[in-house]
């Protein structure tokens, strides 16, 4: 109830507070990449992220990843909730434990360069800037 306003408050105080989920507590549940489901030209993440913890939690950071045939990035971007729930828009800010959290983002499709794919959950840290599971943890997959 009052995370919205305090979090308001302090960033016109010039001190943005950051909320600290536990990375532990999202598990990818599964993702793939279609091409030209929504739109022509369009490679379309869909993805699902459960809630795992005890708590309620916020909605994560999803870091996208395209890999070349031998698993090197080509590219990756980190996207938003606002921008990856599309219309399922109208979940909470917290998620409790068994909640599926459903990602699809439309990108522009990067043609055959592009041979695997990469969903992580990441978070915004105060101090770190956006910290992902990988990094955290990466011997967990």
């Amino acid at each position: 109830t009052f995370t919205a306003p305090l979090q308001k408050t302090y960033a016109a105080l010039g001190m943005p507070l950051w909320p600290a989920w536990d990375l532990r507590a999202y598990e990818v549940r599964n993702y793939e990449a279609v091409a030209d489901r929504s739109s022509r030209g369009a490679l379309d993440i869909l993805a699902r992220i459960m809630v795992v913890g005890n708590d309620r939690v916020g909605l994560p950071l999803v870091r996208i990843t395209l890999t070349d045939r031998f698993g090197k990035p080509l590219c990756s971007r980190v996207f938003e909730p606002v921008e990856y729930l599309g219309e399922h828009s109208k979940l909470h800010e917290l998620a409790s434990p068994g909640t599926l959290i459903p990602v699809e983002i439309s990108l522009k499709d990067p043609g055959t360069d592009a041979q695997g794919i990469n969903v992580e959950v990441c978070m915004m840290r105060q101090r770190n800037g956006i910290v992902c599971q990988a990094e955290r943890e990466p011997f967990a997959r």
